[in-house]
């Protein structure tokens, strides 16, 4: 019975870290609405991106490293290539408002972390190109 009892107690304490220290992507939320995972004083600053803030609906994204050993580059990229892919998604590109990555050390529960506060805009490569003459190939002679 007690031998039982401690195998239970064993593979809890194996299993918890692994819940503990998984990888975090939020979903893409309204910036107005949603929180940013810095709340912290001292967690790292915004960059502001772009000089000119696009119109559109600003959203947010952030990722967690799963562990301190996890790059920030890393997650930064993770996080680009899902705002990139949203966008994409709705026929728009990716416009990047601010950024925001954790600082070092990365210990003690202080994972890397990337935010990115973004606004899908018109994508002119999606546009229909104009022949700068006016002649069309598929016009009648």
């Amino acid at each position: 019975m007690m031998n039982q009892q401690m195998t239970k107690q064993a593979k809890i304490l194996w299993v918890v870290p692994f819940f503990l220290g998984c990888a975090y992507a939020s979903p893409i939320q309204p910036a107005a609405t949603s929180k940013s995972p810095f709340w912290f004083l001292g967690w790292g600053k915004p960059v502001t991106v772009v000089s000119e803030v696009p119109e559109g609906e600003q959203l947010r994204i952030s990722h967690r490293g799963a562990s301190g050993y996890t790059p920030v580059s890393t997650v930064r990229r993770s996080a680009e290539a899902r705002a990139t892919e949203f966008c994409e998604a709705k026929g728009r590109k990716m416009t990047a408002i601010t950024d925001q990555s954790s600082s070092a050390p990365h210990i003690l529960g202080n994972f890397p972390r990337h935010e990115i506060v973004f606004v899908c805009t018109a994508d002119p490569s999606l546009a229909p190109a104009e022949d700068p003459t006016g002649w069309s190939a598929s016009r009648d002679c």
